[in-house]
């Protein structure tokens, strides 16, 4: 009884599932298309093209890609082979790290007696491949990267490495380490003052109170929105959001971005309703557009087709890009997110078309 009641139940779900299919064929066509934008890019000359679109195909979650994405190890370009190693990382196949380490001690040999400013650019151009490669590796492997960290940082030959080390070292929790980019924040050389907080942003620490403190006194633009993006992953106090609403309209528009995001990711209602009056008074799109998501967390904001016409208006890299990172929330991006498909940008194709495979997949779940 069991067994024909089983039997029974299966072939009900095929029989939705092909009329599922009839009613949504378009629906599974464009996936297929957007499945096939993202895989012409894996051929592209363009190498970091070719990165992009092999790292974006571990967003599909489709292990059949993996024998794909394998073929990609051997790829003349190193960066493509990081990318490889990540995206199989993110399917399952974590076996692979060990190409990472193979890029990360391909250590390259200087001529000490009379180096050319051809081999000089060579070095530096591999000990950039380098660090992607010891970035990815912290990235996929967290705190248990330290070993390697610990021996680049006291061994390696070059000491562009070496401060890299340092900076992952800071990045997986290592105290000593992080204070010394603190300590670098207070130099009266600008350009110590703008690396340390370029690393800071990398290294994203959880106490914001010291960056904030250095923020208030910094004069440099450049290093004020590091010191910001570097805010990403802290927990602001009160208080802290408090001065960030105080001095929100008094500054440049790239810092207000900042200080929007930063304050984006509150549970104080009295900072939503700063957020819902920005948005509300704003004509600046961007800004409409990072508390997008928020506002609709909370349920403060009914997106419709008129606004998503007045976010179009709008035909720069950094909208479309916001939009197709916002389209799980917008009900109708379908008004957009397939026209991207066909964008000059071979970026926005790519990330128009893991949007629309994405959307489908849980479209298929929740059926």
């Amino acid at each position: 009884m069991m067994k024909r009641l089983k039997i029974f139940l299966i072939i009900i779900l095929l029989l939705n599932i092909n009329v599922y299919a009839k009613k949504n064929n378009k629906e599974i066509s464009l996936s297929k298309k957007a499945l096939n934008t993202i895989v012409s890019h894996i051929k592209n000359n363009d190498s970091d093209i070719r990165a992009y679109a092999i790292e974006s195909l571990a967003k599909t979650n489709n292990t059949n890609l993996i024998n794909l994405i394998k073929t990609y190890l051997k790829d003349e370009s190193r960066y493509v082979q990081i990318a490889a190693v990540k995206a199989l990382w993110k399917l399952g196949e974590v076996k692979h790290i060990k190409s990472l380490k193979d890029i990360i001690y391909d250590i390259p040999q200087k001529n000490i007696n009379q180096p050319t400013p051809l081999e000089e650019l060579k070095v530096i151009s591999k000990n950039k491949i380098r660090e992607k490669a010891i970035e990815a590796y912290v990235d996929l492997m967290g705190i248990k990267a330290n070993k390697i960290l610990l021996e680049l940082k006291e061994n390696d030959n070059y000491p562009t490495i070496r401060d890299v080390a340092s900076r992952e070292l800071a990045k997986i929790g290592y105290k000593d380490e992080l204070k010394n980019f603190y300590t670098a924040l207070n130099s009266k050389d600008e350009d110590i003052r703008f690396k340390a907080s370029e690393s800071l942003v990398r290294i994203c620490p959880y106490n914001p109170s010291f960056i904030i403190e250095v923020f208030k006194k910094e004069k440099s633009l450049r290093i004020k929105l590091n010191l910001l993006k570097a805010l990403n992953c802290a927990k602001l106090s009160e208080e802290e959001e408090k001065y960030f609403v105080k001095i929100y309209y008094e500054q440049d528009k790239n810092i207000k971005h900042e200080i929007i995001k930063i304050l984006s990711k509150t549970s104080s209602k009295e900072t939503i309703n700063f957020i819902k009056k920005v948005y509300e008074d704003t004509p600046d799109i961007i800004t409409k557009l990072i508390v997008l998501r928020k506002l609709n967390e909370e349920k403060m904001i009914d997106i419709t087709d008129e606004d998503i016409k007045y976010f179009l208006s709008d035909s720069s890299k950094e909208i479309k890009k916001m939009l197709i990172e916002l389209s799980d929330i917008i009900s109708n991006s379908e008004i957009y997110i397939e026209t991207f498909l066909n964008d000059d940008d071979p970026y926005i194709q790519i990330d128009s078309a893991i949007a629309i495979i994405q959307k489908e997949a849980k479209k298929w779940i929740y059926f």
